[in-house]
This record gives structure tokens, C-alpha cells and sequence, in this order.
């Protein structure tokens, strides 16, 4: 795939989606999970590569004002957004399918996140690898990503890969970076969220536009789906968390 039809591709996605998967409680479930990670590994220096409109720098910002933040991701128009919405945070243009990490960005962090990215890409392989060249010796790379089985809305919404825990450790370690945590988690509510979400999900662009018309009782399934996932499976389910350190 180019470069420019992925940058076209998410362009136009954010231009249609924008910020509404900061209310998924998917999205709250992991970004809380990489919120700890950071605390607990006391970095200064993080990347979040596939930021998309940064609500996990946004999330980062109020709980850790004293972070050194940069934010990667392929679209143009969502990178210039988030440069006017977030002062202080750096962002660069990154495609994970096609460009190598730049001299600048190379062994720079503290800690590289990538979340829920590598399974809309054609070369996650060659993104792991450029994900690993990121972080400096001795400092931390956080994956999360999908596995178990792609549902419809998952292909619509470009999941071209759900994976196995192995696929992407072993990759890891091929570009020096140690697993500390890998796991699955999410049973058996992230599975019946994809089950409701699969029944009721239509096409792309009519799901859409009603995430952004969201009534008040989906708010209330979304809150009660919050709750039910931190009481979820820590080593079962269709959520995998990934923590490495380079060595």
C-alpha cells in the first residue's frame, strides 16, 4: 500500500470519526492500563505512535504534566489538528507501513506506545521493528492490539489482523526488546461487547454518524460496559497488552 492512499485513508477517517472513541470503553479500559505502566516505569520522554486525534496524550496531559510527549501518526490533517490542540506536544507525520524511523527519532524514548494500531496494518512486522528502533536501551514498549476473531465491524472499521501473543513477542525480541507482561484479558465482556456490536452494526459511514448522534442509553451501555471490563479476565479474552523493555 502507499504511502499517500494510507494518508488519505485515515484523513478522511478522522474527518468523519474524530474524537468519538475517547467514550469506548475499550479505549478508556487500555488507555488507564497505559496511564499505570507510565507511572509505575517513571519515564520522561514518551511516544505514542498511531496517536490518531490524542486522547491518549490528552489523558497523559492531566495526570502527568512534567511528560516530554511526541505523537505519530499517518494522517496529515489529524497531526496538524492535534499540533493546535495539544501546545507543548511534539507531532510528526509516521507511516508504520512504508517509512523508517528518522535519524531523529531514532533511540530517543523513554517508552514508545503503540495502541490498537498494528492490526489495521499490512506490515505490522516492519512497524514492530520501527517501534523497537524508537526506544532507547533500557527503556519500555507498550502494545495493545486485538486477537480472537475479526467480526464484521472489525473489517469494516480496516482490522486487517487479530493476533497471537507470540507473533508479536517473538518480533519483539528480534529487535532487542525483553517481555516483561503479555497477556490477554478482557472475558468474557470485550467478547460480548463484539457479539451486540457485531448484531447491530451496519455500514461504516451510517455507524458513524450515529456514534456521533450517541442517545442516552447508549451512554448508559458504554458506562455499564466500563464497569464490566475492569472486572474482566486479566489472562483471557480478546484484548492482548504487550510490555517490553530494550535490552
Amino acid at each position: 500500500m502507499e504511502q499517500v492512499s494510507d494518508q488519505k485513508k485515515y484523513d478522511e477517517w478522522w474527518d468523519a470519526f474524530g474524537t468519538n472513541n475517547a467514550v469506548d470503553p475499550g479505549t478508556l479500559y487500555r488507555n488507564n492500563y497505559i496511564l499505570r505502566k507510565i507511572k509505575a516505569s517513571k519515564v520522561q520522554n514518551v511516544a505514542d505512535v498511531g496517536c490518531g486525534s490524542g486522547q491518549l496524550i490528552k489523558n497523559v496531559l492531566l495526570k502527568q504534566k512534567d511528560l516530554k510527549l511526541t505523537g505519530f501518526d499517518v494522517s496529515k490533517k489529524i497531526i496538524e489538528k492535534n499540533k493546535e490542540s495539544y501546545k507543548g506536544v511534539t507531532f510528526y507525520c509516521l507511516n508504520l507501513n512504508e517509512d523508517d524511523v528518522s535519524k531523529e527519532n531514532e533511540g530517543k524514548y523513554d517508552m514508545v506506545i503503540s495502541t490498537e494500531v498494528i492490526e489495521h496494518l499490512a506490515n505490522w512486522k516492519k512497524a514492530l521493528k520501527t517501534i523497537a528502533k524508537m526506544v532507547k536501551k533500557g527503556g519500555y514498549v507498550i502494545v495493545t492490539t486485538q486477537a480472537g476473531k475479526r467480526h464484521r465491524h472489525h473489517k469494516q472499521i480496516g482490522h486487517l489482523k487479530h493476533f497471537k501473543k507470540s507473533e508479536i513477542t517473538g518480533e519483539l525480541e528480534k529487535h532487542g526488546i525483553k517481555i516483561y507482561e503479555s497477556r490477554y484479558a478482557g472475558w468474557p465482556f470485550m467478547n460480548l461487547k463484539n457479539i451486540l456490536v457485531n448484531i447491530a452494526y451496519k455500514d461504516i459511514e451510517e455507524s458513524l454518524s450515529e456514534i456521533k448522534k450517541q442517545s442516552a442509553l447508549e451512554k448508559m451501555v458504554y458506562r455499564t460496559f466500563k464497569i464490566l471490563y475492569d472486572i474482566s479476565s486479566k489472562k483471557r479474552g480478546p484484548q492482548i497488552f504487550i510490555l517490553g523493555k530494550k535490552i
